[in-house]
């Protein structure tokens, strides 16, 4: 630990990049993106809305259907503020992005259009990327 920064996320930036498992993190998410385009059941649709739905439940609305990114964000730019650690800042808005583009995914998953669906997970995996680096670097 470093002064004045109360913990660091390069460990946590590391597993979500590079997990232990390849069913975790990043590369989870990119075999999703390609896995996706050959579901059939509307199970599997309702059950990927669910798991971004706080708390966890097929909504009615999309509102709380961010992943929890929204709150990775806020808890990112305030303590990037607090400690002066410009990365954290700059990530926390890349999970804004991506929070909005969970919501569209859901969106899509409820459509069943599983072109889409694959194309945000993509985009998403890849805007997580960015984020997760940034957090790795401001060690």
């Amino acid at each position: 630990m470093t002064k004045n920064r109360p913990f660091t996320c390069t460990t946590a930036a590391e597993q979500m990049l590079k997990p232990p498992v390849k069913m975790f993190g990043i590369p989870a998410m990119r075999k999703l993106a390609k896995e996706i385009t050959t579901w059939k059941s509307r199970d599997c649709f309702e059950h990927l809305i669910t798991y971004a739905t706080t708390p966890p439940q097929l909504p009615s609305n999309y509102e709380n259907s961010d992943g929890m990114r929204q709150i990775q964000a806020k808890v990112l730019v305030s303590l990037g503020k607090k400690y002066s650690i410009n990365e954290w800042v700059d990530a926390s808005r890349s999970f804004e992005k991506s929070a909005a583009l969970i919501k569209e995914l859901c969106r899509a998953a409820a459509e069943q259009d599983t072109t889409k669906c694959s194309k945000l997970m993509t985009r998403i995996a890849g805007i997580e990327e960015e984020a997760y680096n940034l957090l790795r670097t401001a060690s």
